[in-house]
Parts: C-alpha cells; structure tokens; sequence
C-alpha cells in the first residue's frame, strides 16, 4: 500500500513498483491455490489499476477489499471445522 502511494506521489518510482509487482506476482504464483492465492491476485491487480490511475481511494478501496476477503474467508473456515 505505501509503494503503491508513494509512485503516485511521485511518477519517477514508477520502475520500482513495476518490481514490487513482479516480485510479489512471483510470491502469489507459489502460494497454494487456494482461495487466498486468487484473492492475493486480485488485489494485485487493483493496486496496479490503481497506480496507473493515480487514484489513492482506489489503492484504500482495494486494501480494505482484500482485508475482508480474507476474515470472511477465516469465519467460513471455522465454520466449515
């Protein structure tokens, strides 16, 4: 979230969040596919929308998305136990 905010502030960081991305596309491709794996991918994808646009509320929109996803994805696990 915070290098997602800081190349909007500042378009020369722009190579650095490419990286960032690529390095965590890598990360979430090892994660076991399960739900968490294609919820990670998501939010990936809205944080890059999001810097392209360089919209902030977007990059707080995806954040909190992905924070619920993934409690709701806990309850349903202990439900399910």
């Amino acid at each position: 979230m915070e290098a997602a905010w800081a190349v909007i502030k500042s378009p020369k960081m722009c190579r650095q969040w490419q990286k960032s991305v690529m390095r965590a596309s890598n990360y979430v491709e090892m994660v076991s596919r399960e739900g968490s794996s294609s919820a990670s991918k998501r939010l990936l994808n809205r944080l890059d929308e999001a810097v392209n646009l360089g919209r902030e509320d977007l990059i707080d929109s995806a954040i909190s998305w992905y924070h619920y996803h993934q409690q709701l994805y806990l309850i349903k696990r202990v439900v399910r136990a």
